[in-house]
């Protein structure tokens, strides 16, 4: 969403970035999960780089694993998702090297998965994250994934 030059929640605009971070703590709430550790970095300077350790770890089937650690210690470490920190941080839980995963992230490969991704994104109208599509329909946020798995076309 970088290349769209979408941030939805611009720091020039705290209400609403306060606003975010509060929602943020409110749906940790309702899912039993720790409250943030407020202020935490965003905009990410490291968007890419997040993303692209993604694709890579994706293809090895450590995605999940990639996405709920590196979250973790972004939200309740304060080391920002895509920094030296963060992943050094979790590739150490995985037992991976950190050289290593940043020379495969950077691999023509995975650069090429990330813009068809980024494009695919675009076609389907997504503009921010979490979202979920069911047919043509784009469900944006946490909160709409019951409605985008109970959707019909016919609505």
């Amino acid at each position: 969403m970088k290349k769209m030059d979408n941030i939805p929640f611009p720091p020039a605009k705290k209400p609403k970035v306060d606003y975010m971070w509060r929602d943020i703590g409110r749906r940790a709430a309702f899912y039993d999960l720790p409250r943030p550790k407020l202020p935490a970095a965003y905009p990410l300077k490291k968007f890419d780089r997040k993303n692209l350790v993604g694709i890579l770890l994706k293809a090895q089937g450590k995605y999940l694993e990639y996405f709920e650690e590196t979250y973790k210690v972004w939200f309740l470490q304060g080391l920002e998702a895509g920094s030296e920190k963060n992943l050094r941080k979790f590739l150490l839980k995985l037992s991976l090297n950190f050289d290593e995963i940043l020379t495969g992230a950077n691999e023509e490969e995975v650069l090429k998965q990330y813009d068809a991704n980024t494009s695919e994104a675009q076609k389907l109208g997504i503009f921010g994250a979490p979202s979920y599509t069911t047919g043509k329909e784009v469900f944006w946020g946490d909160d709409r994934l019951e409605d985008a798995t109970g959707f019909s076309e016919k609505a």
